[in-house]
């Protein structure tokens, strides 16, 4: 028997620890956090910083909008650098790296609704707005390229949303300049420019004249535009890129528009002539291209392959071809898709959902990368289904429509889907499923029919083996879009909203197994269809991501008792999305949705997660281990095992954490101590059971906890010591 009692209390916060809650919890600090991947876009501005040898990137245009985001390319890996510290989103806009400046100067572009005249450099950690004087109007789709020769940096062309653009202009590292040679080439926009390293010049090719797509060359010596007239050369085209390759010592032009789709032609300018190289990366345009001059490498990234066929692949030239750099997967646009947690594997799995096309494929989340899962056999695409953990079986079950029309359940063991029950409920749509991970069973409840013309209220149950379906005497009315989630501390799966016959529904049901009731806090239901819906196991309370009733993104927690709105911002307005809770994240995981198709991913928890750590090994056999103490919990543990039968034991808790020697021991207290006593049981076991106050001031401090077992052979004058733990006091 465990007797609790406590000793030695020098410090306010030790004390605040042991006393019961006897204030109101505060409110969680929660927080929504994007998962940075580089995502498939066109319309970006590229160039190489020489001097601390990074490839640089910034804006262009993704499905959700133009990007504000910095990524550098180190010749291995991509690393988001900034985002919303610098210049606004925008697509179309130019960058280029001046040696002298040590720094990339981006100028202009549109941000969708309007179009950009903005001058700033980045120096590798911090972006600057510019102020000069003099400025070249508002454009995008121009061209901007350093002459290192000339020390100034050349700007030509683009477009103002109203006329094509003619004008030269160059910057100093101070100020614009409009430069007025006796010939200029034509007015163009989405061409592309480089200089020549190996001449001495700059060289430009093609894009979008007044008349149509452009095939001219032009060269700029520092004083003149020459027109140039080789025999070969190639098509008419816009979007496409052009770079100076140190390795070959030629300007190489890849891609871009023409004749009604995009190209993979690889051209090379010597000088005197365009010649035909061979090809590597897939057809594009709205690409970027630049010279790794340290390397001696040509790296090429994104654009669109036509159509809804956006890119995000990297793509390396040197000596040897060109060579693909892996990428982190991630999983194409889509809304509609079914997403589980696997309990016992830790990952997050997504299947299908609808895009361009409906899709069919398997991925999984490890809480930092996606991979997807290459099977034999899968449900069919376009299915409807909905995924949820059959924790009874560790398998991930999907109930959806197959290919005859006809209702289908498969699982998923994390390699291969196996088609199971051919029978069960009837073929319908809108439907939702949770998991009861108490009594191992997957709950279904409604949707719509097949005829998507009568909303159901029926209640089934998948054992692993078979479907049953359930008779409540209470149930929720017919509906379809509604949501499900289990409460393991309430031991109920959870109903909320949805549309009936009534319209959109606001309340909130549960199931214990046997019968459905409406749930306390359901008066406080927000109105929803198509919103996400989860279990936040740390924090003990339902998160529900808005759908279709709201204008922006709301999110909203229930806590057993009542719906709150959380003020938090994070994703944009979206139906069809998908969210779990990654119970080893300890946040709750959505991706995609509707309004553009999306494949974000977000992660959404505790501002300041409370957690336990193990700091070292014990001394002696003893063993610590816990739970991470959230403001407000009724209970925070610590247990302690293999240590002496029936033995004193002292858990000492410091403020602080700091390694002090004890003989061959090491002792993880610091600060002042707090000291809480019991004796083990048989077998070796104790617990402290602990409160932790509701005191905002002991969100996020640091504590060390440490157990003193008496022991004749212990490692220290009779005692045993266990390894020492770190704890973070959060929500």
């Amino acid at each position: 028997m465990v007797r609790p009692c406590m000793l030695s209390f020098r410090s306010r916060y030790a004390v605040s620890l042991a006393l019961a809650m006897t204030t109101t919890a505060p409110r969680a600090q929660t927080s929504w956090q994007r998962v940075r991947v580089l995502e498939a876009t066109q319309g970006m501005a590229m160039t190489f910083d020489a001097n601390r040898e990074r490839t640089v990137m910034f804006g262009g245009f993704r499905g959700d909008g133009p990007s504000a985001q910095t990524w550098e390319f180190d010749g291995i890996d991509w690393l988001l650098r900034a985002e919303g510290q610098g210049p606004p989103a925008r697509h179309q806009a130019a960058l280029a790296f001046g040696p002298i400046w040590r720094e990339s100067l981006l100028f202009g572009g549109a941000d969708g609704l309007g179009v950009l005249a903005d001058t700033w450099t980045w120096n590798g950690i911090d972006w600057q707005l510019r102020q000069p004087v003099t400025a070249p109007s508002a454009r995008f789709g121009h061209v901007l390229v350093h002459d290192p020769l000339r020390q100034r940096t050349l700007l030509f062309g683009g477009h103002d949303n109203v006329q094509v653009l003619g004008d030269h202009w160059e910057w100093n590292g101070m100020t614009w300049a409009p430069r007025t040679p006796a010939l200029l080439p034509p007015p163009r926009y989405q061409g592309a420019m480089a200089f020549d390293a190996a001449r001495g010049v700059t060289v430009l090719f093609g894009g979008r004249g007044t008349n149509g797509r452009l095939q001219d060359t032009w060269t700029w010596d520092g004083t003149l535009w020459a027109p140039r007239t080789p025999l070969f050369r190639p098509a008419a085209l816009s979007g496409h890129a052009m770079a100076f390759d140190a390795g070959s010592q030629r300007v190489a032009l890849m891609g871009g528009f023409a004749s009604g789709s995009p190209f993979a032609d690889v051209w090379e300018w010597d000088g005197n002539g365009w010649q035909m190289a061979l090809s590597g990366p897939p057809a594009r345009e709205g690409h970027a291209l630049v010279g790794d001059t340290v390397r001696s490498r040509l790296v090429l990234f994104g654009g669109s392959g036509g159509g809804a066929n956006w890119l995000r692949d990297t793509w390396q030239r040197d000596g040897n071809g060109w060579t693909q750099r892996p990428m982190r997967s991630l999983p194409a646009r889509r809304f509609g898709h079914a997403m589980t947690y696997d309990l016992q594997r830790g990952v997050t799995v997504l299947f299908g959902g609808f895009g361009a096309p409906a899709f069919a494929d398997t991925w999984e989340w490890n809480g930092v990368d996606w991979s997807q899962r290459n099977t034999t056999t899968a449900p069919i695409a376009g299915g409807g289904g909905l995924l949820a953990y059959d924790a009874g079986r560790g398998e991930s079950v999907w109930f959806g429509t197959g290919a005859t029309g006809a209702s289908e359940t498969w699982a998923w063991n994390g390699t291969t889907w196996l088609q199971r029950a051919a029978t069960g409920p009837t073929p319908r749509g809108g439907h939702a499923m949770a998991a009861d991970l108490g009594r191992q069973v997957v709950v279904l409840f409604g949707g719509l029919d097949s005829l998507l013309v009568q909303r159901l209220d029926d209640t089934w149950e998948w054992n692993g083996v078979t479907w049953t379906q359930r008779q409540p005497g209470v149930r929720p009315s017919a509906r379809s879009r509604h949501a499900m989630a289990h409460d393991p501390q309430r031991a109920t799966v959870v109903l909320v909203a949805g549309v009936d016959a009534g319209g959109v529904a606001a309340d909130t049901w549960e199931w214990n197994g046997s019968n459905w009731s409406l749930a306390p806090g359901s008066a406080t239901t927000p109105p929803a269809f198509e919103h996400a819906l989860c279990h936040d196991l740390a924090r003990q309370r339902l998160v529900l991501g808005s759908g279709s009733t709201t204008s922006t993104f709301e999110v909203w927690e229930w806590d057993g008792v009542r719906w709150s709105q959380m003020a938090v911002t994070g994703p944009a307005r979206r139906t069809g999305q998908a969210m779990v809770h990654d119970a080893r994240l300890r946040r709750s995981v959505l991706f995609g949705g509707e309004f553009g198709s999306l494949h974000d991913t977000w992660v959404y928890g505790a501002l300041t997660p409370a957690a336990l750590s193990v700091l070292s090994a014990g001394c002696g056999g003893p063993t610590a281990s816990g739970s991470a103490p959230a403001l407000g919990e009724p209970v925070f543990a610590i247990d302690l095992a293999s240590a002496p039968s029936l033995a004193p034991a002292v858990l000492g808790i410091g403020t602080s954490v700091r390694a002090t020697a004890l003989g061959p021991c090491t002792v993880w207290l610091d600060g002042t101590v707090a000291g809480a006593f019991a004796v083990t049981q048989a077998g070796g076991f104790a617990s402290w059971k602990l409160p932790v106050p509701a005191q905002i001031a002991l969100r996020g401090s640091v504590w060390s906890a440490q157990v003193f077992v008496a022991d004749p052979a212990g490692a220290v004058a009779g005692l045993a010591v266990s390894n020492g733990l770190r704890v973070v006091v959060g929500d």
